[in-house]
């Protein structure tokens, strides 16, 4: 058996992490207004897109609204969560990475479940797309937190230093 992921695993958690870092230098309603602008544009692209492959036994309307409707509802959720999180323990990376690890799960089995329900091996591309994103997350957020928030001086704000 090989091994299958979705081809989204290494990018999808980097727009949840750039979401968590522009709610953390700005305040919820820009970063809420963001979010909703970029889900706007990924559902016009994700509609064109569909229509120019035809997609078989998917209109291109449904994925539009599918896609608008899941990213909405996934990416409030992980920024709102993130937004708790990181009240509580005041840590940039273990709040983004919890945010964004538990987001992940979910959403992308309801995704794999709906979409691959039907075939057998939907589990083992939910199982290994999971763990690609997880790593990809706790990468990427390493990175963020090794260059960006030190080079601006942030991390007194995301970490717990005197």
């Amino acid at each position: 058996m090989g091994f299958t992921i979705a081809s989204s695993a290494i990018i999808y958690p980097l727009f949840y992490i750039v979401n968590d870092l522009i709610l953390s230098l700005t305040n919820k309603k820009f970063a809420i207004i963001t979010v909703l602008s970029v889900t706007i544009c990924n559902g016009i692209f994700a509609y064109y897109i569909s229509s120019i492959t035809l997609i078989p036994d998917y209109l291109p309307w449904k994925l539009f609204i599918n896609d608008i409707v899941g990213m909405t509802v996934t990416n409030l959720f992980e920024l709102l969560f993130f937004n708790y999180i990181i009240n509580k323990i005041n840590n940039f990376f273990l709040s983004a990475f919890l945010s964004v690890s538990f987001t992940l799960s979910l959403h992308n089995f309801m995704s794999y479940y709906f979409t691959l329900g039907h075939t057998k091996n939907w589990f083992a591309v939910y199982f290994h797309s999971l763990i690609i994103e997880i790593s990809t997350t706790f990468a990427y957020l390493l990175i963020t937190q090794l260059t960006i928030l030190k080079r601006y001086n942030l991390s007194r704000k995301f970490l717990k230093q005197p």
